[in-house]
């Protein structure tokens, strides 16, 4: 099969460029109607028990977006910079007025 796909090839190189270029094309033509979500919330199912919570939680508070920081110990010298950013970090959202 793939010798006989070469064989074409090299004996109709113009078919095979004229064929690539018609797919090129249609596929320039299609590229405007693709859309990616790209949203969290939707990557779940609607019955995961983690989205249901969160979805609970959302409606409790009140809430329409929620931010999250989440902070991994790394093994190294600058931990301890890391950590006292983090933490001024978390006193700087604790103060932001909405």
């Amino acid at each position: 099969m793939g010798k006989r796909l070469t064989e074409i090839a090299v004996r109709f190189p113009k078919l095979i460029l004229v064929l690539v270029l018609a797919i090129t094309a249609l596929s320039l033509v299609r590229v405007n109607t693709i859309q990616v979500d790209t949203d969290p919330e939707n990557m779940l199912s609607e019955a995961e028990p983690v989205r249901v919570f969160h979805n609970q939680h959302k409606a409790e508070f009140a809430l329409s977006d929620i931010s999250i920081v989440d902070v991994h110990q790394v093994e190294s010298i600058e931990f301890e910079t890391g950590t006292s950013q983090s933490i001024g970090l978390e006193s700087d959202i604790v103060q932001v007025d909405i």
